[in-house]
């Protein structure tokens, strides 16, 4: 199994680099500078190309409905893929970009917090199975000395969050006791479905 961050790095690095050009340059454009269309576009485009190449594709990160609805129309095409997203993307919004006094840094990770509708969008995918597994990485910086280092500059925010720890039962808590899945599924999508993805 082939595993991609499927980010589309021209995009990013094109708007990053004209956002600063505009003195645009607080967290928020850490965010728009990494559209969802640009993330859906790299999602089809992997699994395009894995088709081709006949290789089993495992999409990390998924955070929008377009990479979702890219990985739920691969099968019709050809394509063997698997989506796993992260409790970040199911559970906090692009709106904490806003905060004041610089404090939006502390929610600066790639891909970036997403609009309540892709929230909703991934809940929906995991209860159907186009998203298979809610893993993470564990990529923790504090705010003092390391994520005021893009106080002046979104670009050199350091990029990332904690989430190993807390995955299971946040999505416990927020998925089976909200009913949005069983715990049948909660087990599935933490631990069942990736040693099966994995071997």
């Amino acid at each position: 199994v082939l595993s991609v961050h499927a980010v589309n790095g021209d995009v990013q690095l094109l708007r990053a680099d004209r956002f600063a050009a505009e003195r645009k340059t607080g967290p928020p454009y850490h965010a728009l500078a990494q559209p969802p269309r640009a993330e859906g576009e790299a999602t089809g485009r992997v699994i395009d190309l894995a088709a081709i190449a006949g290789q089993e594709v495992y999409i990390v990160h998924v955070t929008c409905d377009d990479a979702v609805e890219r990985i739920a129309a691969a099968p019709a095409r050809g394509g063997r893929v698997r989506g796993e997203t992260c409790p970040q993307y199911l559970l906090l919004d692009d709106s904490l970009y806003e905060l004041p006094d610089f404090e939006g840094a502390k929610y600066v990770l790639s891909p970036p917090l997403r609009k309540k509708e892709d929230q909703a969008a991934l809940w929906n995918a995991l209860a159907t199975d186009q998203i298979s597994v809610v893993g993470t990485d564990h990529c923790a910086f504090s705010f003092k000395g390391q994520k005021e280092m893009g106080r002046d500059d979104f670009r050199l925010i350091p990029n990332g969050l904690l989430g190993i720890e807390e995955r299971m039962a946040l999505l416990f808590t927020h998925g089976v006791r909200e009913g949005r899945i069983d715990a049948s599924r909660w087990v599935e999508l933490c631990c069942t479905n990736p040693a099966r993805i994995y071997g």
